[in-house]
Parts: C-alpha cells; sequence; structure tokens
C-alpha cells in the first residue's frame, strides 16, 4: 500500500514538472515572436515620429529591422536599408535560447518611411520546429498584425 502510494506521488510530480516543461517552451516561443513584433512597432514608430539619432543628423530618417534567420537576434536600424545603414545606432535584440525558424532562408528587411510609416506588405512565418508557428503580417500602409 505504502509503495502504490509513493509511485503515485511521484507520477503526479513527474506529470506536473512535464506540463512545467511544456508551457516554458511555448512561453519562449511566444516571447520570440513578442519580440520581433515589438522590434517592428519601435522601428515603425521611429519612423513616423521622423526620428533621427545619433551625432550629426538633422532631419528624421526611415528606420527598419533586419531579420536574419542564421543570427539569433533582429537588428533596428536607421536608413533606406541595412546596408546603407548609421551603424552607430544599431539596436540589437536577441532572440530566446531556442532556435525560431523564419520561413525566408536569406537575410531580409522591413522598412517604414519617415513621417508615413508605410512599408512593402510582406508577412514573416516564424516557427519552433515542433510544429508551432506565428505569423506576422505588415501591410503596405505599416500596420503590423500577429
Amino acid at each position: 500500500m505504502e509503495i502504490t502510494i509513493v509511485v503515485c506521488l511521484l507520477a503526479m510530480v513527474g506529470a506536473a514538472g512535464l506540463s512545467i516543461g511544456i508551457d516554458f517552451s511555448k512561453d519562449s516561443f511566444r516571447s520570440d515572436r513578442d519580440m520581433a513584433v515589438a522590434s517592428l512597432q519601435k522601428a515603425r514608430s521611429l519612423a513616423i515620429n521622423n526620428v533621427c539619432l545619433g551625432s550629426g543628423c538633422v532631419d528624421g530618417k526611415s528606420h527598419g529591422v533586419h531579420f536574419d534567420p542564421a543570427a539569433r537576434s533582429v537588428v533596428i536600424f536607421q536608413g533606406e536599408d541595412f546596408s546603407g545603414r548609421d551603424q552607430s545606432v544599431d539596436e540589437v535584440i536577441e532572440f530566446g535560447a531556442r532556435p525560431v525558424h523564419i520561413e525566408d532562408s536569406s537575410a531580409f528587411d522591413v522598412v517604414f518611411e519617415r513621417l508615413s510609416g508605410d512599408s512593402f506588405a510582406r508577412s514573416i512565418t516564424m516557427d519552433d520546429g515542433r510544429g508551432r508557428y506565428s505569423m506576422i503580417s505588415i501591410n503596405g500602409l505599416g500596420r503590423i498584425d500577429w
């Protein structure tokens, strides 16, 4: 009887631990998605508000987010494109510990025009390699949905 009770208690503790582990994995994926969305929202806000960062900058600039599937981060940048940006004002934001896959195999940028926040329409699909995915959509007016 005592052995049966101990085995039942161990099974309940194991089930609770497994449940917590699964929730942690989901939360990690959600936080990476939320980080990508927050980066896009910040870049759009900087562009709409015509913000110009860095010394010697006198007029507003476009802002964007650089996604590189090979890197474990995104970069919020200032400028018309990632290659012509002012690197001194880059903001690098790291993804979590678990790998997140982005549907494109090559790096790409999402750039928001100054004052209007307009952008090229684009969808970004992220997945955790375990069957969970999330899609982030940006329309031509820069609206971000997820």
